[in-house]
């Protein structure tokens, strides 16, 4: 069976931990060869990898376009006939609406895909290619983190409002339902 699952939620909520279990897990079983992505916007922390707020990182390819994951994964000759291809994408909101077909792509050629992203922008409004990724998925994770009034956080407000996308976590955080819309 293939799989293509999503993780997701705001920001601050564990999304880029919970991938990085994920790919650790993945890593551990023989016959599966592992493919780690993220946006080269996406410099944070690092060039190269994948790195949560704790510090805790994991080597990845950093890539402009999200074909360019396809075409990484689909030509790799040295990946024995015998693997199963596992790709992991962090911050795949930045491949907008192209990551549907880096899906459809990679489960055509036989690949697990599992992906971490934001689902709402700042604005509190879909965010990419993450709804119908969402809608294509197997599998979905949707992570909360703590509002400052205590309740579950379910949306990332951006408290410079400086605009909808900013790659960083400076000014943002995590926001419940009503401290947002209030």
């Amino acid at each position: 069976m293939l799989n293509i699952e999503v993780i997701t939620g705001g920001m601050f909520c564990g999304k880029t931990t919970l991938l990085q279990k994920k790919i650790r897990e993945a890593e551990r079983v023989k016959f599966f060869k592992t493919y780690v992505f993220k946006p080269s916007t996406d410099n944070r922390y690092s060039e190269s990898a994948v790195v949560s707020h704790d510090g805790d990182e994991i080597e990845a390819i950093a890539v402009r376009h999200g074909m360019q994951i396809v075409h990484h994964v689909i030509n790799d000759s040295l990946t024995a006939p015998e693997h199963k291809k596992v790709v992991f994408i962090d911050e795949a909101q930045f491949f907008d609406a192209i990551l549907v077909n880096v899906i459809q792509r990679l489960v055509a050629n036989g690949c697990d895909v599992v992906i971490a992203g934001l689902d709402l922008d700042s604005n509190g409004r879909p965010f990419g290619g993450m709804p119908s990724a969402m809608a294509m998925a197997t599998k979905i994770h949707k992570l909360t983190a703590r509002c400052k009034c205590g309740n579950e956080s379910y949306v990332t407000a951006n408290k410079d409002k400086k605009s909808t996308v900013q790659v960083g976590n400076e000014g943002y955080e995590p926001t419940c339902i009503k401290c947002f819309y209030n």
